[in-house]
């Protein structure tokens, strides 16, 4: 689908390959961007349903607090962190059900 078997590394990123030159499926930096653009998005609720399940897991192992650092500058746009931020973290602070600290980070670009 990304037609990653005949495409050279992009600048800034790498297709990890074996000997013999075919891709392992192991993607780093700005190559990550050639698949995320395949990734059907999440929905809202899909998004607080995984942060949910994420935050009962780590209360159950005894973590107080977590740092998101969202989803790669390159792979996803500073509107669609922003949105991470505000649709989904501040509405399950506001609906009083965060029971973790959480840092998160905000491009700089969107000061």
């Amino acid at each position: 689908m990304a037609n990653i078997t005949s495409r050279p590394d992009p600048l800034g990123g790498k297709i990890e390959r074996d000997a013999g030159g075919s891709p392992t499926g192991i993607l780093t930096d700005t190559a990550i961007a050639m698949v995320r653009s395949l990734q059907p998005k999440p929905s809202k609720g899909e998004r607080k349903d995984s942060i949910m399940k994420a935050m009962a897991y780590a209360n159950s192992m005894g973590v107080t607090m977590v740092s998101d650092m969202g989803t790669p500058a390159f792979a996803q746009s500073a509107d669609e962190c922003w949105s991470d931020l505000v649709d989904v973290w501040m509405e399950i602070a506001a609906q009083d059900e965060l029971t973790l600290r959480v840092q998160t980070c905000v491009p700089l670009d969107l000061y």
